[in-house]
């Protein structure tokens, strides 16, 4: 089928922290969505990225799912 990603997430303000954050959605090693995450304002505040790429299709089975963090924290 073809599916939606949607991420909910939390990270705050503040330097090292504060910058926006890169994300890399593969599935099966192929790239399928690059997210970009801005601080929500603390680790206890969350934020809803929608649909950051509507039409990821899988096939019947299974599937390695790897979400890459351009920084720490």
């Amino acid at each position: 089928g073809t599916y939606s990603i949607d991420a909910r997430y939390a990270f705050p303000d503040g330097t090292p922290i504060g910058a926006q954050r890169l994300v890399a959605v593969k599935v099966d090693g192929t790239l399928v969505a690059q997210v970009v995450l801005y601080p929500s304002g603390g680790y206890t505040t969350w934020a809803y990225c929608p649909a950051v790429q509507t039409s990821v299709p899988l096939t019947a089975g299974s599937h390695v799912l790897r979400l890459e963090f351009n920084q720490g924290y």
